[in-house]
């Protein structure tokens, strides 16, 4: 089968391991195991808006694919253009992003940018932003009707998986992380375990024709240390 993916960082597991040649001692991901029976394209970039997701798809001939699977992130991300940047991929921001960057000594040119996402997610941000983000998704399922929508955001099954795992590291947040300089090296923000148990999910999922359905409970507890999953590069 021949599928495509697009989403965020819980599909991402290319940017931060092959594309720059570290953490390669972390386990396969979700996609990794799906390669093992499916061609598989895989169009998500970590941190991305849906906006950049729904981009891509816009601009790919999805006719091609036999599946297509979209994972939903938040509402609370922002596609920008910034000097420098490559238009096709942009920037893409979220308050977590914002704050961390804010921390650290910026190149001028860049600091108005900055500043000006701040304010944003700080001043501006409200309700009309859900409308618009529901109108994207929305749009999304018209385009693959039969496609495999899952929602990745903070408060699903998938997304809040992760917080688990760190709850269970570490007690920390991912801001408290981050603010000490930690990388999350987690594959899909998923340990090694989980991505299996995803992907076996996913691939039983295609090879019947059954729509997924996520339960907090079909997910475990990770048997790695903290140390080896969150890194300071």
């Amino acid at each position: 089968m021949k599928i495509a993916i697009f989403g965020d960082s819980f599909g991402d597991d290319h940017i931060n391991w092959k594309d720059q040649n570290r953490w390669l001692d972390i386990g396969p991901s979700w996609v990794d195991y799906l390669r093992q029976f499916h061609e598989v394209d895989n169009f998500c970039l970590g941190g991305s808006s849906l906006y950049f997701s729904k981009r891509k798809i816009d601009n790919t001939d999805i006719s091609v694919y036999d599946k297509v699977i979209f994972l939903i992130t938040n509402a609370q991300r922002r596609f920008q253009l910034w000097p420098g940047d490559i238009p096709e991929y942009g920037s893409n921001w979220n308050f977590m992003d914002v704050e961390n960057r804010m921390r650290h000594k910026q190149n001028p040119e860049v600091i108005p940018y900055l500043t000006a996402m701040d304010m944003f997610f700080k001043y501006i941000y409200n309700e009309s932003d859900e409308h618009f983000h529901q109108l994207m998704i929305d749009d999304i399922k018209r385009k693959c009707p039969t496609g495999f929508m899952i929602d990745v955001a903070q408060g699903s099954v998938i997304g809040d998986n992760g917080s688990r795992e760190l709850a269970h590291f570490a007690g920390r947040t991912y801001r408290e992380l981050f603010s000490e300089d930690f990388m999350d090296a987690r594959k899909c923000h998923m340990c090694e375990e989980n991505n299996l148990i995803l992907g076996k999910y996913i691939h039983y999922c295609l090879t019947n024709s059954l729509h997924p359905i996520f339960k907090k409970n079909m997910f475990t507890t990770p048997t790695r240390p903290f140390e080896y999953y969150f890194r300071k590069s």
